[in-house]
C-alpha cells in the first residue's frame, strides 16, 4: 500500500508552516483538517483566520453571549485591569482610545468586540455554546465533542484537533460557608454582579480579600520573586513599611501585613484599598466565618447582620472541559 508523503520537518519553520496538511494519499488531496477552538479569544481567531485558513477549517465556540470572557463577565465596580491598558491590545491593532492607563473591564471588553468586527471573525465563532466533554477517538484519530445551546445538547462532534483558548478566570466560585442557602437577603459574587440592586444604605458583607475586593498594581522587577534573592527581602521590607505607614490601627496592621515573602501571592493590595478598610462605615472581621444565616453571617467572633453578601471568592482555576 502507498504510504502518504512526508515532509521533512525545519527548525525554522513557523509551527503552522510545519503542520500544514499539504501530502496527498493516492494522489488524491487531503481534506483541510477541521480545528475546534474553545473561547473566543479574538487575536487567536484572527491568526488562524490570516495563516491558517488555506490549510484549516476551522469554527471556535464561546460560551457567551459575545467576546470579551473574563471583561465582559466581571462588571462590578471598579473592575479595571491590573496593568496599562494598552498591554490588552494586539499589535496590529493599536487602540487610542483608552481613556485612563488602567481601563474599566468595559473598555477593554468594548476593543475586543470591536476586532471581532474589524476583521469579520463572527463568521466563525458560535456564541452561547457550551462545550461540555471531549472524547478522544483513537481508532478514527478524532475528538468527539458534546456541546451545549441553549438548552440543547449535541453529542459526537468532530474535530481533527481541540485547542482550548478558555483562560481559567471563567467559573467562579461562590465560597464554601454552611447553610449558605439559608440567607434571606441579597447573594451576588463579583463576577455574577447583579447592577439592579442598590446598595445605598445597606450593610454590605465582603467575603475575600483578592483581586476582586481591590485591585492591585503591575511589578515587572523578576528579580524580586527570586527565592531569598538581595532583591526580594529589600522589597518586602519597603512593603512592609509602606502598608504600615498607611494603616493606623496596630492590631489592624498586624493582620494585614503579610508575614510571608513577596510574590507567594498575587501583590497587593493598593493604597485606595487600605484607606477604603479603614473608614468609619467599615468593619473588618478577620475571623473564619463559621455558617450563614438568614439575616447575616456567623463568624467566631459573633454574629454579623447584613442585608446584602458579596462573594469575592475568585474561581474555580481547575476546570478543563
Amino acid at each position: 500500500m502507498p504510504h502518504a508523503k512526508r515532509r521533512a520537518i525545519s527548525p525554522t519553520l513557523a509551527p503552522y508552516e510545519r503542520i500544514r496538511p499539504e501530502e496527498t494519499l493516492n494522489g488524491t488531496p487531503k481534506l483541510k483538517r477541521h480545528i475546534l477552538i474553545i473561547g473566543a479569544v479574538p487575536f487567536i481567531a484572527h491568526h488562524f483566520q490570516r495563516d491558517l485558513a488555506s490549510s484549516f477549517r476551522f469554527q471556535i465556540t464561546e460560551k457567551n453571549y459575545d467576546v470579551g470572557d473574563t471583561w465582559l463577565e466581571n462588571t462590578y465596580p471598579g473592575c479595571t485591569c491590573g496593568v496599562p491598558s494598552d498591554i490588552y491590545q494586539y499589535s496590529f491593532a493599536p487602540s487610542k482610545d483608552w481613556s485612563t492607563l488602567f481601563d474599566s473591564s468595559g473598555e477593554i471588553q468594548n476593543y475586543l468586540s470591536r476586532m471581532v468586527k474589524r476583521f469579520s471573525l463572527h463568521t466563525h465563532i458560535e456564541f452561547d455554546m457550551v462545550v461540555e466533554k471531549c472524547i478522544w477517538d483513537e481508532k478514527r484519530r478524532k475528538w468527539l465533542v458534546n456541546t451545549r445551546c441553549e438548552g440543547i445538547v449535541a453529542q459526537g462532534r468532530e474535530a481533527d484537533v481541540v485547542t482550548i483558548a478558555a483562560g481559567i478566570f471563567n467559573h467562579y466560585q461562590n465560597p464554601e460557608i454552611p447553610a449558605l442557602e439559608t440567607f434571606k437577603g441579597i447573594m451576588m459574587h463579583t463576577a455574577d454582579w447583579n447592577h439592579i440592586v442598590d446598595l445605598a444604605g445597606k450593610k454590605i458583607g465582603i467575603i475575600g480579600a483578592g483581586a476582586s475586593s481591590f485591585e492591585s498594581y503591575y511589578n515587572t522587577l523578576f528579580p524580586v520573586f527570586y527565592r531569598d534573592s538581595s532583591t526580594q527581602h529589600r522589597k518586602r521590607q519597603e512593603m512592609a513599611a509602606w502598608m504600615s505607614g498607611r494603616i493606623k490601627d496596630e492590631d489592624m496592621r498586624q493582620k494585614l501585613v503579610p508575614k510571608y515573602e513577596l510574590g507567594c501571592r498575587r501583590i497587593s493590595p493598593r493604597e485606595s484599598f487600605l484607606d477604603a478598610i479603614q473608614q468609619d462605615n467599615v468593619e473588618c472581621v478577620f475571623e473564619p466565618i463559621v455558617s450563614c444565616k438568614p439575616k447575616g453571617l456567623q463568624t467566631q467572633a459573633g454574629a454579623k447582620q447584613l442585608d446584602v453578601i458579596v462573594a469575592a471568592t475568585g474561581f474555580n482555576t481547575s476546570f478543563r472541559p
